[in-house]
């Protein structure tokens, strides 16, 4: 009994403390994921006029108050001001040698819904 807790908790701990590829640095493949992306866009930098970034929410968090920034794009997406999408898209871990920086690359997959806003 002890020994099955102890695995539970070891579970849980590794779900809650993964966080999302995007997020969590020891992320080395691909996963494909749910997000909500908001039907206006948002300054990248908090900065009016600069570039625009998506509002996104990502899995569990879709319908919850908190929005956070997208800076990437997301290839193959056509993205129309004035609508919501829920969308499944392919992230990927990018190695950018020119940097020696870690970037994801976001792929749409699907378009599940686009609703006026």
């Amino acid at each position: 009994m002890k020994a099955l807790l102890s695995l539970a908790l070891l579970l849980l701990g590794t779900v809650v403390f993964a966080g999302s590829p995007d997020t969590n640095p020891n992320f080395s493949g691909a996963e494909v994921i749910k997000m909500r992306i908001q039907s206006s866009q948002v300054d990248c930098d908090g900065v009016s006029g600069g570039p625009l970034c998506y509002s996104v929410q990502k899995e569990s968090k879709i319908g919850k108050e908190n929005w956070e920034t997208l800076e990437q794009s997301i290839e193959g997406f056509n993205y129309e001001a004035g609508f919501v999408y829920d969308v499944t898209v392919r992230i990927e871990r990018v190695e950018n040698a020119a940097t020696n920086q870690v970037e994801f690359r976001y792929t749409l997959i699907d378009v599940i819904s686009k609703q006026a806003d």
